[in-house]
């Protein structure tokens, strides 16, 4: 009875030894993401990733991308479905890696996107925005999206992309900023060939205007502008604050669960070694 009785502890303890080291590993979101280079397709949209997801578009979406009103904006609140980013540059961000990110997207074309990359760059000169905070211009190049136009306007992107970030930089140079990162991996433009993008977004007939869609961590949209004013920043500001906020909700909780567990994890331990003690 004896040994059978010290094969149940054993096996307790064993369990008890696993929970605690589980519950030790957790860990949060981390505030990095992994960027994968892919092999140059030059046939393949850039903004193909999100077209099986734009597919699946609900009919309110498929309602909001048809509505030609001028003043409609994308209510704040809703969730928009995440998608692996892959930008002019073949660089890949799958879509699970951005739980937690806070996502300024700038949304324009051959007219407008100047428009839309110089509010991201006052964006972030305004702000000094720091980790967990990604910004993706989104080109609508969808008018020109023919075998032979692909190659000329990926150069054209990339020319301009390169030209943008140096021109942030030595803005930030000039006002002594130092940020902490590169910027080519907080900056990313994507070519959306077919409009997927605006598709999923609901902004396929807004097309003509520039526009910045701030989403946060759980990619629900914070903030929706089609020009530039101080709202834009304090929008940005706020939801910062706010995921900053839940972490430190989870902090607390996960400080709360652990000492929760390791007191019944002490008093299993005494119980078991009285129980032990009584048959020995």
């Amino acid at each position: 009875m004896t040994g059978r009785l010290l094969s149940s502890l054993m096996i307790f303890t064993s369990v008890v030894l696993f929970s605690a080291i589980m519950l030790f590993a957790e860990t949060e979101s981390g505030t990095d993401i992994r960027i994968e280079k892919t092999g140059a397709v030059e046939h393949a949209p850039a903004g193909a990733e999100a077209a099986s997801v734009a597919e699946q578009a609900t009919d309110t979406r498929q309602e909001r991308s048809e509505t030609d009103d001028p003043d409609w904006r994308i209510p704040v609140g809703t969730r928009i479905e995440r998608f692996t980013i892959k930008d002019i540059n073949n660089r890949l961000i799958n879509a699970e890696q951005l739980k937690d990110w806070i996502i300024v997207y700038g949304f324009g074309n051959e007219k407008t996107a100047d428009e839309a990359i110089d509010w991201l760059e006052r964006i972030t000169l305004e702000e000094q925005p720091g980790e967990g905070i990604l910004f993706v211009c989104v080109a609508d190049t969808s008018k020109h999206n023919s075998k032979i136009l692909r190659p000329v306007v990926k150069k054209i992107l990339k020319k301009e992309y390169r030209k943008n970030i140096n021109k942030l930089k030595a803005a930030l140079k000039e006002k002594n900023i130092e940020l902490g990162y590169k910027l080519e991996n907080r900056f990313m433009l994507v070519a959306d060939m077919h409009a997927d993008i605006y598709k999923l977004f609901g902004l396929n007939n807004q097309r003509e205007k520039a526009h910045i869609v701030i989403v946060d961590g759980n990619h629900r949209v914070v903030g929706h502008f089609t020009e530039y004013s101080q709202m834009v920043p304090e929008t940005l500001r706020l939801a910062v604050t706010q995921r900053e906020t839940e972490k430190q909700l989870r902090r607390l909780a996960f400080k709360k669960r652990k000492k929760n567990m390791l007191v019944r994890y002490a008093v299993g331990g005494a119980l078991g070694y009285l129980v032990y003690k009584a048959f020995d």
